[in-house]
């Protein structure tokens, strides 16, 4: 590599002699220039930005040459369309992009291209032993890169189906994957159905219990019942029965109490009977007694039998 340095300022002036830089044509890949960039004379590093080297050819055509950015450098390693004609180019520079709409150039620097022997006109003699042999090994050449793009062909190919298979196998793993997340999920979605209906059976379960502890209490209850009811009816018939020899017993004791009282009312007739005899008898006698006399008719009854007594209580 050749390093042609120069100096050039973003601030363009008329005067002055530009830097120049000589190369050949043919010289593709090997001559590198490199500017050192100024700003009114002081130092100027456009970080940030990107670069290329434009050129205008003596024959009016032209090329632009993609170049790198250093800090204050810019540097540009000439291509083929940079050394392609002959002549002092009619413009040379450097140009600095900092975005689509926006580009700074350098001010210009002389670019010669030297001119190359042209091997299309008639051929020396001399060197016509040399350019058989440069074409015969030429000819090796291109029998050896025909071998060698063969076998780089058949090991592309080779390389092309290890690729479909590998994508094949990719594709196979994935749906296996797929296919194993699905069982996953499914097995998962099961797992929470079995969870679910095992709650569910534990839930049933606790109220099947609760159903049976109902049921037994109500069983309880009912039996309790019944027998409250059997007692009830037993107390009923008991009751029924007492009062039944109660009312047997009042019955016979009120036909007693009527026997006695039919028995007392015709006692009462015979003694009303006596004492009406006996009333007549002291009327009787009131009028054999004096009229000083007092006397006193008292009524007894001894046992059975009623007694009337006149008794004589007057002072004599």
């Amino acid at each position: 590599m050749i390093t042609h340095s120069i100096s050039l300022d973003v601030r363009k002036s008329p005067s002055g002699i530009p830097p120049q830089t000589i190369v050949r044509v043919g010289d593709v890949g090997t001559q590198v220039i490199e500017a050192r960039l100024t700003r009114d004379g002081e130092q100027y590093s456009p970080d940030g930005a990107s670069a290329r080297l434009d050129i205008l050819h003596a024959d009016g055509s032209w090329a632009r040459c993609e170049a790198k950015v250093d800090g204050d450098r810019l540097s540009c390693t000439l291509p083929p369309a940079a050394v392609s004609v002959p002549g002092l180019c009619r413009l040379a520079y450097f140009v600095i992009v900092w975005g689509p709409d926006k580009e700074e150039s350098t001010e210009g620097f002389q670019l010669w291209v030297l001119g190359a022997v042209d091997p299309s006109g008639a051929e020396a003699k001399a060197y016509d032993d040399q350019l058989t042999r440069l074409y015969a090994r030429w000819s090796e050449y291109e029998a050896e890169a025909r071998l060698s793009e063969g076998a780089r062909a058949s090991a592309e190919e080779e390389r092309a189906s290890a690729e479909g298979q590998r994508a094949s196998a990719e594709e196979a793993r994935a749906a296996g994957e797929s296919a194993r997340a699905k069982a996953e999920e499914a097995r998962s979605s099961a797992e929470s159905g079995r969870l679910e209906a095992e709650r569910s059976r534990a839930s049933a379960e606790e109220e099947r219990a609760v159903s049976e502890s109902s049921r037994r209490k109500s069983e309880s209850a009912r039996a309790s019942a019944e027998e409250a009811r059997a007692s009830a009816e037993r107390s009923r018939a008991s009751e029924f029965s007492e009062m039944r020899e109660s009312a047997q017993e009042a019955a016979e004791a009120a036909t007693r109490a009527a026997a006695e009282a039919d028995e007392a009312a015709g006692t009462a007739s015979a003694a009303a009977t006596g004492a009406l005899e006996a009333a007549e008898a002291a009327t009787a006698a009131a009028g054999m007694v004096s009229q000083d006399r007092t006397i006193f008719l008292s009524y007894e009854t001894v046992g059975d039998v009623d007694y009337l007594t006149l008794t004589d209580e007057s002072e004599d």
